[in-house]
């Protein structure tokens, strides 16, 4: 978080979502907390979709 103080607004980072999130996989936890491992990231999307959830990029990157 950042902190401006000439305005004591706190900003929040934005998280992507659904379409915004471009990388061709990603590491899916579903909505039930089960690791789904390496997934495609449409295959991800389609399964958000259907359950009428958002698919949500927590972190980026090899490390994530």
């Amino acid at each position: 978080m950042c902190n401006t103080w000439e305005s004591n607004v706190i900003a929040i980072p934005k998280q992507l979502i659904n379409s915004q999130i471009k990388s061709p996989q990603v590491f899916l936890i579903d909505h039930e907390n089960n690791n789904r491992g390496l997934t495609d990231t449409n295959e991800a999307l389609q399964l958000a979709e259907s359950l009428e959830l958002d698919l949500v990029l927590v972190s980026e990157g090899k490390e994530a």
